[in-house]
């Protein structure tokens, strides 16, 4: 249930609230199953390597679906970029789907295709849907996802930004086509695509119907307050830690090891998360691309969605014993993270190395979130990577010198 704080801090009463912010919640859990019993893939059915997400007019998750956390934040990229760059051609009207797998705009790899629809009130713009599903094939000289070998992106599967599919209710044949030529399975990923279309239209069509039903202000109120409540949580939780500056090291490996350092410091009721010490970027395969691990919105200094670093899986720590934030998605949370990285490394590498396996490296920067929380409330328990003592300052040991260390300068975000 929703705590609301005192009376007045939201613009819906707290019932009302309750029920609307309920009601978002299961309007993505249903265009999750959609989208699952629609496609035929093992991946969705059986791995539940999918996932879906609402979001507000801006393209900030406010719910995700139960599934794999990063492949609904991602979503919010890719919203963002085509409100960029589509508004006037090919522009976001009623009934328009929209598919995604560059990396570089928003897709955590080649492999993840995001589709995402705009959610009209009218002739108004009240949110987004979007879901993703990872794919088996979608072509690249090796078959599946590794591109073992690759020395950029080029080596590794073809990546578009994104594409209209579907125009004002209209699939378009020849983009649908297009797609389906790369891959070796055109069968099975003709039906994801489908799957994932289905989920948005019912996201689509189920906000809408709230919309008729309740008004397109009070579901627009509702959507704000999500945020709202979940922004001041967040807060609360935070101010309940101590502050202090904690500090986690991983590897990776691809022609070299890559060290993937990252320090959070945690002040009051924000948090700095400091990847400067992260090795520079690989040829191919393993970096993680900015908008996959930072805001892609260059104005805004804050985390957005999910990548080496998701916030998501912090909020996840944060709540853990019960201290339950209301709000699915980061929208509310994203502006009291601050993140400092650097160019040219393997959590911010510049066009065009590759990012194929990125997924798999997910759990070595994201780790940080259960050893920092442990160290924060003294709550630690055992890690094969981590054999220090609890300090409110952890130093790292040095590098060995075989490994690719950072060259750049510091780039705060």
């Amino acid at each position: 249930m929703i705590n609301t704080g005192s009376p007045g801090s939201t613009r819906l009463d707290p019932v009302t609230l309750e029920i609307l912010s309920s009601r978002l919640a299961a309007v993505n859990d249903e265009a999750a199953a959609t989208m699952r019993l629609v496609s035929g893939s093992p991946v969705a059915n059986e791995a539940y390597d999918m996932n879906v997400g609402l979001m507000n007019a801006e393209g900030d998750c406010i719910a995700i679906g139960v599934y794999i956390s990063i492949h609904a934040l991602s979503l919010s990229a890719t919203v963002k970029d085509i409100q960029r760059e589509y508004a006037e051609a090919p522009g976001i009207r009623p009934g328009d789907v929209f598919m995604c797998n560059d990396p570089y705009v928003g897709a955590c790899h080649q492999m993840d295709i995001t589709v995402v629809a705009p959610i009209f009130s009218g002739d108004e713009l009240l949110g987004w849907t979007g879901s993703t599903v990872h794919q088996i094939d979608l072509g690249g000289p090796v078959e599946g996802q590794v591109q073992i070998g690759a020395t950029s992106i080029w080596g590794e599967q073809p990546i578009f930004p994104p594409l209209k599919i579907v125009d004002e209710g209209v699939l378009r044949a020849d983009v649908e086509r297009a797609y389906l030529r790369r891959t070796r399975l055109p069968e099975l990923t003709a039906l994801d695509l489908k799957a994932m279309i289905a989920g948005c239209n019912v996201g689509v069509e189920r906000v809408q119907e709230l919309a008729e039903r309740y008004g397109r202000e009070t579901i627009a109120d509702a959507i704000a307050d999500v945020t709202d409540v979940t922004e001041a949580r967040f807060r609360a939780r935070l101010r309940e830690l101590p502050d202090g500056t904690w500090s986690h090291r991983g590897y990776i490996e691809y022609d070299t090891v890559y060290p993937v350092v990252v320090s959070v410091t945690k002040d009051n009721d924000r948090l700095i998360v400091d990847f400067t010490e992260t090795a520079d970027q690989a040829p191919a395969v393993i970096n993680c691309t900015r908008p996959a691990c930072v805001d892609p919105d260059q104005d805004r200094s804050s985390v957005r969605q999910g990548g080496d670093f998701d916030i998501a899986r912090y909020r996840q720590c944060l709540v853990h014993g019960g201290h339950a934030i209301p709000g699915s998605g980061e929208s509310g949370i994203t502006d009291l993270v601050r993140v400092h990285d650097v160019s040219r490394t393997i959590l911010n590498p510049v066009y065009a190395v590759g990012i194929a396996n990125r997924g798999r490296r997910i759990p070595w920067p994201a780790r940080l979130a259960r050893p920092v929380h442990q160290r924060a409330t003294h709550e630690r328990r055992p890690s094969r990577h981590e054999d220090e003592p609890v300090n409110s300052q952890r130093h790292l040991p040095t590098a060995p010198p075989t490994m690719r260390k950072n060259s750049s300068n510091c780039n705060p975000v």
